[in-house]
């Protein structure tokens, strides 16, 4: 949710928005998104806007967002669960924050001749430091409590570029193969001695991430179908940072009723 939510997983959705969409003969559509200030998710106020278009089996889309003082939460470590009694908040609802005015961007694609069909996309996003700080004791999404929040993260802005590919073949009218690449490259963003670092020291040292994923799916009708996948992911220098393994492979099962 992260990459979807342009910088931050609480973005995924917003809520207490206006939103404009229109579509020209199913061939171009464009649409626009604003977040009022004080809703749930980022903590002031978001623009998006969106064009896109269809044309001889091909579809591209390409949007803009700018998500103010966008909140990353995160567990409490046990040094600030030993502080919340003198500050006034409870360990049941508290958590840790860091605030960002976040900037993203995407291009993505698909082209469909049967019986394939190609997808691709790139995404940029940038993290600076809030214009807006927020306070702890901010209320967030579920009536959790940010006891502790960062405004400072990024003295330099952080950049993560997003990239993923695949081929979807369909074997027979319900049976599709899927196979796929995924890949993230963030820039080292660190300051003093960790300025322009490219090991697992620190989290702020440039870095990759990089997925291969394979799946069949075979859909018994259009509400019932079953699955089999597989995913290997390897994590490189400062997105590495705290991992005790750096790779991983994850195999996945199941069925799936559709409403």
């Amino acid at each position: 949710n992260t990459y979807s939510g342009g910088g931050s997983q609480e973005d995924n959705r917003l809520d207490s928005t206006a939103k404009y969409f229109v579509s020209v003969n199913d061939l171009v559509h464009l649409g626009a998104l604003y977040k009022f200030n004080g809703s749930n998710g980022p903590a002031n106020t978001a623009v998006q806007g969106n064009i896109g278009g269809n044309f001889a089996g091909a579809s591209v889309d390409a949007y803009y967002s700018k998500v103010n003082s966008a909140i990353t939460a995160t567990s409490l470590t046990s040094a600030q669960v030993a502080q919340l009694p003198a500050l006034g908040y409870s360990v049941s609802d508290s958590l840790a924050a860091t605030i960002s005015d976040n900037t993203s961007y995407s291009l993505m694609a698909l082209y469909k001749f049967d019986p394939l069909k190609f997808f691709a996309g790139y995404e940029y996003i940038k993290y600076d430091n809030p214009k807006t700080p927020l306070s702890a004791g901010f209320i967030d999404i579920g009536g959790y409590v940010l006891a502790f929040v960062n405004n400072n993260a990024y003295q330099n802005s952080k950049t993560v570029q997003v990239y993923w590919t695949g081929v979807r073949y369909t074997v027979i009218h319900n049976l599709d193969l899927t196979v796929a690449y995924y890949g993230v490259h963030q820039d080292s963003y660190g300051t003093g001695t960790q300025a322009g670092c490219s090991t697992s020291a620190h989290t702020v040292c440039s870095g990759s991430l990089e997925a291969f994923s394979f799946d069949a799916d075979y859909r018994f009708n259009v509400h019932f179908d079953a699955y089999i996948g597989a995913m290997y992911s390897g994590v490189h220098d400062g997105t590495a940072s705290g991992y005790i393994d750096t790779t991983n492979i994850n195999p996945t099962v199941g069925v799936r009723y559709k409403f």
